[in-house]
């Protein structure tokens, strides 16, 4: 698929996880050479970028049967109730930690029912009784799960990406700060939060085509253990949901529902958050193949229907990007208030 991107032509492979970006005469150049041009050939004469996982996954087996019930925990996110359950026990804690802001109770039903039941190598998606996807990989299936939720809850949507981003909102629009794990976005979000921005999201930031607006989705906020005191400072009694141990080392997750933005936000500008405690601060202005290289860099997924796409790309290259460079938090603050 060929699309053109703010002077240039941006190639992506509707099938596969991978794009090249080529400037004027890297374009007539892959003209040039016609249908035998493959994507290694982008990606010698252009910029190649990674696009995020798809959030589609392999289908279930065909034979699949409904797993036994188990204990569904009722959540409510866009106005819509999910119950959610999960019975693989690897999986189960951090279902159970992520989604604990939107938990609700009440004798209302829930209007869908969603699980992830292990299948053995495999963890399969039932969506209402009915095994929608498959993955053998934890970690996507639970992406799977966090995709059938948003679904759910805003049906009319179209979303053009899903951004690995923080996401907060003012009275103006949403920013987003995408950033790969570790890059500094939960503990500028949180500090954005404490003063005075709405939540929107710590890592699963959407955004939909109709008006350009991100929906709010307050999973909770995970931080790594060199931000626990910052956080204690920032949020002082607010205990945490639930403390996880990973291969790179322990998390925290808060609840940062009472600050959540009630409804979606126009996105108006990118920042890419840059700690660095030995730098000057500032913001650099990106352009927009920057600003995209941003997102797919953090694990952004991107829509492989051609009028998403675009409309994407025509966003980029409107709302303004910049990657914000800072020594401390308030100082991260105060380039986000600047925008």
């Amino acid at each position: 698929m060929e699309l053109p991107f703010a002077g240039s032509t941006l190639l992506v492979d509707p099938a596969g996880e991978g794009m090249a970006l080529l400037d004027g005469r890297a374009a007539d150049l892959w003209r040039a050479r016609g249908a035998a041009a493959g994507r290694a050939f982008a990606r010698r004469i252009g910029r190649e970028l990674a696009l995020g996982r798809t959030r589609g996954a392999l289908p279930p087996r065909a034979a699949a049967t409904p797993p036994a019930a188990i204990c569904d925990r009722l959540h409510a996110l866009g106005g819509v109730r999910v119950a959610i359950a999960c019975d693989d026990p690897g999986l189960d804690p951090m279902v159970q930690t992520l989604f604990a802001p939107l938990r609700t109770s009440g004798a209302a039903s829930p209007t869908h029912h969603l699980r992830l039941a292990r299948d053995g190598r495999r963890v399969v998606l039932w969506a209402d009784g009915q095994a929608i996807a498959a993955s053998a990989d934890p970690d996507h299936a639970l992406g799977l799960l966090i995709d059938a939720v948003l679904d759910r809850a805003w049906p009319a949507a179209r979303w053009m990406a899903v951004a690995h981003a923080g996401a907060v909102a003012d009275a103006r629009g949403a920013v987003l700060l995408p950033a790969p794990s570790g890059g500094g976005k939960s503990t500028l979000a949180a500090g954005l939060v404490a003063a005075g921005w709405r939540f929107l999201s710590d890592d699963i930031a959407p955004v939909d085509a109709g008006r350009a607006e991100v929906a709010p989705v307050p999973l909770a906020l995970s931080a790594r253990e060199g931000s626990w005191p910052i956080l204690r400072q920032l949020f002082p009694g607010m205990r945490p949901v639930a403390t996880l141990a990973f291969e790179e080392g322990r998390r925290r997750f808060l609840d940062l529902a009472r600050y959540v933005a009630q409804e979606p936000a126009p996105l108006r500008a990118l920042l890419v958050p840059q700690f660095d405690p030995s730098g000057a601060p500032g913001l650099d202005r990106l352009d927009p193949g920057q600003a995209l290289a941003a997102l797919v860099e953090g694990r952004c997924w991107l829509s492989r229907e051609r009028p998403l796409l675009q409309r994407l790309l025509s966003l980029l290259e409107t709302v303004p990007a910049f990657k914000g460079r800072y020594r401390t938090l308030e100082e991260g603050v105060a380039l986000v208030n600047g925008l």
